[in-house]
């Protein structure tokens, strides 16, 4: 049976009204039946920066890149790991806060970018945490989250998460979809597809990629 994969991009439209403050998000998914992404649909151009390495920056394999403020952040999931670059590819620091103490993490399985704040939020799923950075790696704060897979910040107040496994859980309540948008305190605000469609239709979910 042929494979289908599914490439899901997120646009999100935050309309912010004067007086109530409220918030409406806008997520349209599109849908590819080939393995092709043509260069010219994601990139402008293509630049190679050659990342120092030294004993205490050696990756084990990127999955995920960001670039920011003349930031490069690269995520290593196995290790758990970000590392922080200049955009000359020398090694700046790196987050890696695995643990059971204070200001440190259960595990570490996902980040994503506050660009208007230039902070670095990087998803603690089983302790249902985000743990909010600066851009040199120095922990700001800690907010409440709750488990998911992975997420993307879309504005000032809200995420889009999906469900890495089977569904996405809180403390009381299980969520019927594998993409929902969620807010700073950990409250679901919205489903965007329920569980069984996901699996009859889609087959396998990839990242979320906004912009």
């Amino acid at each position: 049976m042929q494979k289908f994969y599914y490439l899901l991009l997120v646009f999100l439209l935050s309309i912010i009204a004067c007086k109530n403050q409220t918030t409406e998000s806008i997520v349209k998914i599109y849908e590819t039946k080939n393995n092709t992404l043509r260069y010219s649909q994601v990139f402008d151009h293509a630049e190679i920066i050659k990342l120092q390495t030294t004993p205490e920056c050696l990756i084990s394999g990127i999955n995920k890149v960001s670039v920011d403020q003349n930031r490069i952040f690269c995520f290593d999931s196995k290790l758990q790991t970000i590392f922080i670059f200049s955009n000359d590819g020398l090694f700046i620091s790196k987050i890696n806060a695995k643990g059971k103490g204070p200001g440190e993490m259960l595990s570490g399985r996902a980040y994503t970018l506050d660009r208007n704040n230039h902070h670095l939020e990087f998803l603690d799923s089983t302790g249902k945490s985000i743990y909010i950075y600066d851009y040199d790696g120095n922990l700001l704060k800690v907010q409440p989250s709750i488990y998911v897979g992975g997420f993307e910040k879309v504005n000032e107040r809200t995420y889009i998460g999906y469900s890495y496994n089977s569904v996405a859980r809180t403390n009381k309540t299980t969520i019927k979809s594998e993409i929902f948008a969620f807010n700073q305190k950990g409250k679901i605000e919205k489903n965007y597809y329920e569980q069984t469609k996901l699996k009859t239709d889609f087959g396998y979910h990839t990242h979320i990629l906004t912009w």
